[in-house]
């Protein structure tokens, strides 16, 4: 996984495993079933496609697809 996401309050960096989003369970499910990376790969790319948010406002989407592009990397 790339780019970390973090506390926006405090700045500091939040672990995967401590993260509470939707797609961040999706996530730690998948890392405690899968045996090999490929196996982790398939199943991520299934949980980004099976994935979706909307943005009342509009003003924040930026933010939120470039936040799931950068933890996927």
């Amino acid at each position: 996984m790339g780019k970390p996401r973090y506390d926006s309050i405090t700045g500091e960096v939040i672990p995967v495993e401590e993260r509470v989003g939707f797609l961040d369970r999706k996530l730690q499910r998948i890392v405690r079933e899968v045996e090999s990376e490929q196996e982790f790969i398939d199943w991520a790319k299934r949980a980004y496609q099976s994935t979706y948010g909307y943005e009342l406002q509009g003003d924040s989407l930026l933010l939120a697809r470039e936040n799931l592009l950068l933890s996927f990397f």
